[in-house]
């Protein structure tokens, strides 16, 4: 290699700049050396490509799963031979699921010892009670109340019984005591006998106060006949006792309704309430039901039909409804040979834009599921293969 500084005529010559670019080259090297590494790397490449492609084309999309009956492969061959127009996947749903709300505020003081998810009651078992102390006091008033109520009116009553006995006895009197001055005053008028003027006129001055006494009388008992202001007065009383009545039922309602109890049997499916909690049925920020239930012997599907097959359901069509989870279960296709039975309930009135389809409900007929299996293959929610039979099937 040259030296940057080369020595000419004895003197040093300064390095130019080709001098130092050709210092910095390497040595040179063998022809063909380093040509193999480009073809390696391509060839890794190369390889790398293929497998990820063929692993991309062997992962089924996921259409493809989506679109992926649910069924076994061999389950659209079996619809054919037994009449089956379409098969289409729903989910249980109860045909009424309702929620135990207290129907007046309260801290439940008591609580049933089954109360829990999964439990079944009937509409004569008591769920829970609530503090009753207030209420009691409320129907203790009102039975005070009703009772004051009821003796002013008796006492009223009486008092016009005995008045009215009082005024009759005085008109009584006061039209004896007219017949007799009246008599008087006929045989002082009479020109055979004779009177002096002080005396026609002491018989004139009674016979005209027994008339006026008469009148009086019959005036005072016309207040007691019928629409009369006694009458009035009676009425007016037998209001408050009738208002007081009402009073100590409806007290009598909010304590009975301490005591909860679900207005239709059925399972609880939540529980929304515990030992000790406060219950107000208006309140916002506090809890007002106790659960929610529903009767697992009285369960619909609810599915989604697409348009185009929408021709092959019509109401009243008999189905099948067999539970994913079950399709396979030995146990439960020897009682059940293809699924629970039911019938098409109803065709929602609107469409669903976003998945082009049409709600269906199917409705198990009645009875179908036993006592003993309720909530045991059927839950709400459950995915279940629903297949339409053909009209005559």
């Amino acid at each position: 290699m040259t030296n940057p500084n080369e020595v000419q005529d004895g003197r040093a010559r300064p390095a130019t700049l080709s001098d130092r670019v050709r210092s910095l080259r390497l040595g040179d090297r063998p022809a063909g050396g380093g040509s193999r590494m480009p073809w390696v790397l391509c060839l890794l490449l190369f390889g790398s490509t293929l497998a990820f492609g063929y692993q991309a084309f062997r992962r089924p999309t996921s259409d493809d799963t989506a679109n992926k009956p649910a069924v076994d492969p061999s389950a659209g061959k079996q619809a054919d031979s037994q009449g089956i127009a379409l098969q289409a996947k729903g989910y249980i749903i109860p045909a009424h699921q309702i929620q135990v709300t207290p129907e007046v505020a309260g801290k439940i003081e008591w609580l049933h010892p089954d109360f829990e998810e999964g439990r079944r009651f009937e509409t004569w078992m008591v769920l829970a009670r609530l503090k009753t102390v207030d209420y009691r006091a409320d129907v203790a008033r009102a039975r005070a109340g009703l009772a004051v109520a009821q003796k002013n009116l008796a006492q009223l009553e009486f008092q016009t019984t005995l008045d009215e006995l009082k005024i009759k006895a005085r008109l009584l009197s006061a039209e004896l005591e007219e017949g007799r001055t009246r008599r008087e005053w006929d045989r002082v008028g009479d020109p055979r006998v004779t009177t002096s003027p002080k005396e026609r006129d002491d018989t004139r001055t009674a016979f005209e106060r027994a008339v006026e006494a008469r009148k009086e009388a019959k005036a005072s008992l016309e207040e007691f006949t019928p629409g009369g202001p006694k009458e009035k007065a009676i009425d007016a009383e037998k209001a408050k006792v009738r208002q007081a009545e009402a009073d100590l039922a409806k007290a009598q309602e909010h304590l009975d309704c301490c005591y909860i109890c679900p207005p239709a049997k059925g399972t609880i499916l939540t529980k929304k309430a515990e030992f000790g909690n406060l219950v107000n049925p208006v309140a916002f920020n506090i809890s007002s039901s106790l659960c929610e239930m529903a009767d697992l012997g009285d369960l619909e599907v609810d599915l989604n039909v697409q348009e185009r097959d929408v021709p092959l359901v019509f109401v009243g069509q008999n189905c099948t409804v067999m539970p994913e989870a079950f399709l396979k279960d030995e146990k439960f296709l020897e009682k059940h040979k293809g699924g629970y039975k039911g019938k098409v309930s109803r065709l929602m009135p609107i469409a669903d834009r976003a998945k082009g389809a049409i709600p269906v409900r199917v409705k198990l007929n009645p009875g179908e599921i036993p006592s003993e299996e309720e909530g045991v293959y059927l839950k709400p929610d459950m995915g279940v293969i629903v297949s339409f039979k053909k009209p005559g099937q």
